[in-house]
């Protein structure tokens, strides 16, 4: 399984979406979405370079 992740993450050259990831409400401020009871957001996160270059609610991220 890691080998088929690392694989996947190498063909992306570096530009992918995390998708459904659980980020905190205080460090995401202006972010799509409610915060739940943790008060944690449920979103998919554009990664370029290894830095987060997008932010849209879970499930709904573009393909890419």
């Amino acid at each position: 399984m890691m080998f088929e992740l690392r694989d996947a993450l190498r063909r992306a050259e570096g530009r992918f979406w995390l998708r459904d990831a659980r980020v905190p409400a205080s460090l995401a401020t202006g972010a799509p979405g409610t915060p739940d009871a943790q008060d944690l957001l449920r979103l998919d996160l554009r990664i370029e370079d290894g830095r987060i270059t997008a932010l849209a609610p879970a499930g709904r991220a573009e393909e890419g």
